[in-house]
């Protein structure tokens, strides 16, 4: 039972280290996307929203041997995403969702920052400095995006940026607590 907890938390660590990764290709991926077409964009976003989904629901699978889990269902909602970008060629409704995302996003990261600061009271206050201002980055972006026409133009570069500094941000901290457990 032991070895059971032990081998799901090493899982757990270096599946916080994939989903920064995922995170950051996909930055990369908006930031390319001034130059794509809105059809080959439909096609990278609905492959990156299966392979998303079907790993959740792998996982979710293999640990908690059931499907029907929080993680399971997001990662069902993320393969159905992923077939409807594919097959409709949705990638223009999934964009258009981006800024109510970010808005909500980052509201998230704001409330979780002042709760890990004053509910929780977790004396780092550089992660609460850096959870506060991406979760103001993320919030007025996606104010920007649903408020200012021409500031929707630049929204794959912007959020591809976003998304590689989150990435960024939860790498660094996966790494230090994976090197902290050794």
């Amino acid at each position: 039972m032991a070895e059971k907890k032990a081998q799901t938390k090493t899982e757990k660590g270096y599946g916080g280290i994939i989903k920064a990764v995922i995170c950051i290709i996909i930055g990369v991926l908006f930031c390319c996307s001034l130059a794509m077409a809105i059809e080959v964009l439909s096609y990278i976003i609905g492959a990156i929203l299966i392979v998303i989904g079907l790993g959740a629901i792998i996982t979710t699978a293999a640990t908690k041997q059931s499907l029907l889990s929080i993680t399971g269902l997001l990662g069902a909602i993320f393969l159905g995403l992923g077939i409807a970008a594919i097959v409709l060629n949705a990638a223009g409704f999934l964009l258009a969702c981006i800024p109510f995302l970010l808005v909500a996003l980052g509201a998230i990261a704001i409330v979780d920052a002042f709760l890990m600061k004053f509910v929780r009271k977790e004396k780092n206050i550089i992660a609460f400095v850096i959870e506060l201002v991406i979760g103001v980055i993320f919030f007025l972006f996606g104010i920007l995006l649903l408020t200012v026409d021409e500031f929707a133009g630049y929204a794959g570069l912007i959020l591809g940026i976003a998304l590689i500094v989150y990435g960024l941000f939860t790498l660094i901290i996966e790494c230090i607590k994976l090197s902290k457990k050794k």
